[in-house]
């Protein structure tokens, strides 16, 4: 689905447009550009955003600014934030120190908003955050929270793939180790693995669950730290896993061994 950004007219009212509109008001290449995707994703949510002010006045170019920062913020990469950040500080006429004032007043709330969504979600129930699909259910909640995580930060950012050294074995939920493998395998041949790529791997309940988990907040700053603390937890629980299963097997082995005892009792 293409997304086109709204047009403003004469008269200052925003409205949309459909493709036919979009290439009389900026070219076909223009358009075509938008359906190869050779402006990235960063410059095109800046480019909607931008088409929702006049930027001849004063007060819609502070709003301006405000949402533009809130869209550079998100970025991971300092680079990345000073780059996008002077481009929207140009388009608004500002300095670049003014937009990077602005960008961090906006990383500071999305990291707090994070941080109150994490806390809501350790009170929320395990029975709310379980897939409705009884085959997808998950066995172990606090793992799976940390799968579907890591699941969400690669899809964010392709650059964390050469640090997710997991392995599919180490995942509590089959189904969340079976997306994990097939990103994995799409990013090994060169690709930028995305959710419908997997239409053919996962059946209707399985993509329907894998939108659900990529559609929960994740915050964007501090992405590696994040993504090795959710492969922390996981490969914590996947120890407890392995400890309690060496235990129910040596239980067994040990009522065995009783029994064969008894058994060979005069």
């Amino acid at each position: 689905v293409l997304q086109l950004p709204l047009r403003r007219t004469e008269d200052g009212e925003l409205v949309k447009q459909d493709p036919d509109d979009y290439i009389k008001n900026y070219g076909g290449e223009a358009f075509e550009s938008l359906l190869t995707g050779s402006a990235n994703s960063v410059e095109y949510r800046l480019s909607v955003v931008q088409g929702g002010f006049d930027l001849t006045r004063d007060d819609q170019r502070a709003q301006y600014l405000l949402a533009a920062a809130e869209v550079v913020a998100s970025l991971s990469s300092p680079v990345e934030r000073e780059i996008y950040g002077n481009r929207a500080a140009t388009a608004a006429g500002v300095s670049g120190e003014t937009m990077a004032a602005e960008v961090e007043k906006a990383r500071k709330s999305q990291s707090y908003k994070a941080r109150r969504q994490e806390e809501r979600e350790a009170l929320t129930p395990a029975n709310n955050f379980q897939p409705k699909e009884r085959e997808l259910r998950y066995d172990n909640v606090r793992s799976a929270r940390a799968e579907e995580g890591v699941i969400r930060l690669l899809l964010l950012d392709a650059s964390l793939y050469p640090k997710a050294t997991l392995t599919e074995d180490k995942f509590s939920s089959p189904f969340l180790g079976k997306v994990y493998r097939l990103l994995k395998e799409r990013w090994q041949v060169g690709e930028t693995p995305r959710i419908p790529m997997l239409t053919g791997d996962l059946s209707r309940d399985e993509m329907s669950r894998l939108v659900q988990a990529a559609d929960q907040p994740e915050t964007g700053q501090n992405s590696a730290k994040a993504l090795s603390d959710y492969i922390e937890i996981i490969e914590a629980e996947w120890a407890k896993r392995r400890v309690s299963g060496v235990d129910a097997l040596l239980a067994v082995r040990e009522q065995k061994r009783k029994k064969a005892m008894e058994d060979n009792k005069p």
